[in-house]
């Protein structure tokens, strides 16, 4: 049963002739589900990265605590807002 669509069947042989991809369509990578389990060198890569300098280490918390502060004053504005709105609507 077709609903709200028409069959067009010049659409429909072209959807019928047109080949489907393999999994190694690009770049000659083969992304199908049996390759998941193979050795993957960007985790090993990931592991073996060097500590951080005290200057990476400082910035890297200095952007923590930013990024916390932000989040904080956003949930404190967002909180404003509702009870504002509240307020607005009690008013009417």
């Amino acid at each position: 049963m077709i609903t709200s669509f028409e069959t067009d069947d010049k659409v429909l042989r072209e959807l019928e002739t047109i080949a489907t991809l393999s999994n190694d369509y690009r770049d000659g990578i083969n992304y199908s589900v049996s390759n998941l389990n193979n050795h993957n060198p960007i985790q090993k890569e990931l592991k073996s990265q060097e500590p951080l300098s005290p200057l990476e280490q400082a910035n890297a918390e200095k952007l923590l605590k930013l990024e916390s502060e932000r989040l904080q004053s956003e949930q404190e504005f967002l909180k404003y807002k509702e009870q504002e709105s509240k307020k607005t609507q009690f008013n009417l």
